[in-house]
């Protein structure tokens, strides 16, 4: 369940919990969890090595929570508000 961001060669790994999310009741496309990793306009710490990345996307907030390993971003779940 993995895809690769050629712009910034970074692999990324959507777990099942983020795909549901996307999919099922936030309708958020990978072309959008990419962007917001790429070009965040916030990446704030959280707990146990985890990052949020913020991005505002038509006048909506999506935060990507993740965890990066070297070249490797394990995307745990995609919220938005």
């Amino acid at each position: 369940m993995g895809s690769f961001c050629t712009r910034f060669s970074m692999k990324i790994i959507y777990t099942k919990h983020a795909l549901e999310r996307m999919a099922t009741w936030r309708h958020v496309s990978r072309k959008t969890v990419e962007d917001g990793l790429t070009r965040p306009e916030h990446v704030n710490p959280g707990r146990d090595n985890v990052l949020i990345a913020t991005k505002t996307i038509n006048h909506e907030k999506v935060k990507v929570v993740y965890i990066r390993e070297g070249e490797v971003v394990v995307v745990i779940t995609v919220m938005t508000r």
